[in-house]
């Protein structure tokens, strides 16, 4: 059998393995976009110069992102949990 390098592609990977690709990679995606919004949150909020609207919208992103996360990490957390219970996980 020829070896190839691992790209992340699923190959001849099971259903369970291509399951926890799909999950990892949207969590880092997920990671990335929660981190662009805390710093535009952030950058937002710094240079609103006393704007109160802007500042409220800006803690708006901040909030709505922080839940965002926290759903996500619990649907994570659920998925894995139900993974290890039905003999999935590794």
């Amino acid at each position: 059998m020829i070896e190839t390098p691992n790209t992340g592609l699923p190959g001849d990977k099971s259903t369970t393995d291509i399951a926890k690709s799909i999950l990892s990679w949207m969590s880092a995606i997920l990671a990335t976009v929660f981190m662009l919004v805390a710093v535009a949150a952030g950058l937002t909020m710094m240079f609103s110069v006393g704007g109160q609207d802007t500042f409220d919208k800006a803690r708006k992103w901040l909030t709505y992102a922080i839940v965002g996360l926290i759903i996500a990490l619990l649907a994570y957390t659920i998925i894995n949990t139900i993974g290890a219970r039905l003999g999935l996980g590794a």
